[in-house]
C-alpha cells in the first residue's frame, strides 16, 4: 500500500507527499533504497519527475493503486511474462489494443472495461467525506489523462533526453522505455512512441550498451 501510495503521488507531481513516502517504501522494500537517492535529491519538479519514471521502469510491479485479491505474484522488479505489468489507462472500455492481467480477473458485479473504475462506483468509500471524495475525482481523472504507462514513460523519458542528453541515465531510460512498449498495456499510440525512443537511443547513443541490448522498437 505504501509502494502504491508513492507511486500515485510520484505521477501526480504531489512531490510533498512522494517525499515523505519515499523513505517509508524504501524501509519496506530494501531493493529501492539506491533508486530513491535520485528522486529524493532531485532539484526541480522535472528533474524529480525523470527520476521518478527511471525508478518506475526498473520496477514493472509498480502502479498507483493496490491491486484486488492476490494481484500480481511476479517480483516487483522482473518482468511479468503474462504482461501483467505497470498499469493499463485508466479510461473506459475500448481504448486499449491489449488488456493485462487485471482485466482477466473479474470481480463480481463488474463485467468490463476498467475494474477499478467500475468497483469505486459500485462500491462508495463512506469513510471518506464530500471534500475527499472530490479530491479522488480528480485524481482518478488525472490517472485517466496519463494513459497507459509505457505511454506515459516513453513521453516523458523522451521528453527529458531531448533537452539533457548528456545526463548518464538517458540511454537506460531510453532503452527501459522501449521495453516497456513490449511487455505492458498498450494502444493505438505506443508503438509510435517505441519507435521515437528507439531511433533517439540510436542516433545519438549508438555505441551504449542500452542500444545494444534494444535492436528493436514494437
Amino acid at each position: 500500500m505504501a509502494l502504491a501510495a508513492w507511486v500515485r503521488a510520484a505521477v501526480l507531481d504531489d512531490a510533498e507527499s512522494g517525499k515523505k513516502l519515499a523513505p517509508v517504501v524504501a524501509s519496506l522494500t530494501p531493493a529501492l533504497q539506491h533508486d530513491f537517492d535520485g528522486y529524493l535529491a532531485a532539484d526541480s519538479n522535472e528533474a524529480r519527475k525523470f527520476a521518478a519514471v527511471f525508478l518506475l521502469l526498473h520496477f514493472p510491479g509498480t502502479r498507483p493503486y493496490v491491486g484486488p485479491g492476490v494481484s500480481r505474484l511476479t517480483p516487483l522488479e522482473q518482468i511479468d511474462s503474462y504482461r501483467d505489468n505497470w498499469w493499463c489507462s485508466f479510461a473506459e472500455p475500448g481504448e486499449l489494443d491489449a488488456p493485462n492481467f487485471l482485466r482477466f480477473n473479474k470481480i463480481p458485479g463488474i463485467t468490463a472495461g476498467n475494474d477499478f473504475g467500475r468497483l469505486a462506483a459500485a462500491v462508495p468509500l463512506d469513510f471518506l467525506d464530500q471534500g475527499q471524495q472530490k479530491t479522488a475525482e480528480k485524481e482518478w481523472q488525472r490517472l485517466t489523462d496519463l494513459g497507459a504507462a509505457p505511454n506515459y514513460f516513453t513521453r516523458l523519458v523522451v521528453g527529458w533526453a531531448q533537452k539533457h542528453q548528456d545526463d548518464q541515465r538517458v540511454p537506460e531510460a531510453l532503452a527501459l522505455a522501449v521495453r516497456a512498449t513490449r511487455y505492458g498495456c498498450t494502444d493505438e499510440q505506443s508503438s509510435g512512441l517505441s519507435k521515437q525512443a528507439f531511433q533517439l537511443l540510436h542516433r545519438r547513443y549508438p555505441d551504449s550498451s542500452w542500444a545494444k541490448k534494444t535492436p528493436y522498437w514494437y
